[in-house]
């Protein structure tokens, strides 16, 4: 009897075990309400009329507004009112200590989004940057590790990224048509990454929060973009 139990304890620890080592998570859930986690390193990340930190590119870059009036932090958020054809970009840069682990994330929705015939989606990623200040191209390495080593993410060589399909309760596809707010957020834990990815000096100096779609139409409200140190 007590070796039965033992082995079940056993087991029980390798399963604990397993759900800890993850390198790489990401998740994604709708939300009617939004709190920044303590310790958010993006200065204004509520994009409340002020975004001279973040690099706003492609069309998106002259079209973005301000909407006060649809927001779940600050004063307002980005409106997008995308014409078919046009793309977008929103990137922020944030150096990091490559000995933590970190959670990132952000807060959309969208409004009649129409997606292009190219495949292109919606995507969330992240780029790190290496003790030389290049970006880590992790397909080589990705090699050598298991397949679900990124648990659903993507390598798109110098960046890591949500899969082109998400669920946002009614069945994995790409984000289109029109939406409540919704959270993704992604998990690194930077000194396993550095090891498994092989980064220059052993170090992950920066972290590149990206969102973009290229092409497409429709209305899309970025808000609450954050980053912040995880303790074990």
């Amino acid at each position: 009897m007590w070796q039965a139990a033992l082995v079940m304890a056993a087991m029980l620890v390798l399963v604990w075990s397993g759900a800890t080592m993850a390198k790489v998570e990401w998740s994604v859930k709708p939300v009617s309400s939004f709190e920044f986690p303590e310790g958010n390193i993006i200065p204004n990340g509520d994009l409340s009329e002020d975004t001279h930190r973040f690099t706003i590119t492609y069309e998106w870059g002259e079209i973005f507004t301000y909407d006060t009036s649809a927001y779940l932090t600050g004063k307002s958020s980005l409106l997008f009112d995308q014409k078919e054809g046009q793309r977008g970009r929103v990137y922020v840069n944030v150096r990091v200590d490559s000995d933590k682990k970190y959670k990132l994330g952000y807060v959309m929705k969208t409004e009649d989004l129409k997606l292009p015939e190219n495949n292109q989606s919606l995507r969330w990623g992240v780029y790190m940057q290496d003790g030389l200040g290049a970006w880590i191209d992790s397909r080589e390495p990705l090699k050598s590790l298991p397949d679900d080593y990124l648990n659903g993410m993507e390598t798109g060589g110098i960046v890591i990224r949500t899969p082109n399909e998400i669920d946002l309760g009614d069945g994995p596809k790409p984000v289109s048509g029109t939406t409540g707010w919704f959270n993704v957020e992604i998990l690194l834990d930077l000194p396993a990454l550095v090891k498994d990815l092989q980064a220059a000096l052993g170090r992950i100096n920066l972290l590149r929060v990206d969102v973009t779609l290229y092409g497409g139409s429709g209305k899309i409200w970025l808000d609450c973009i954050y980053l912040v140190p995880v303790e074990d």
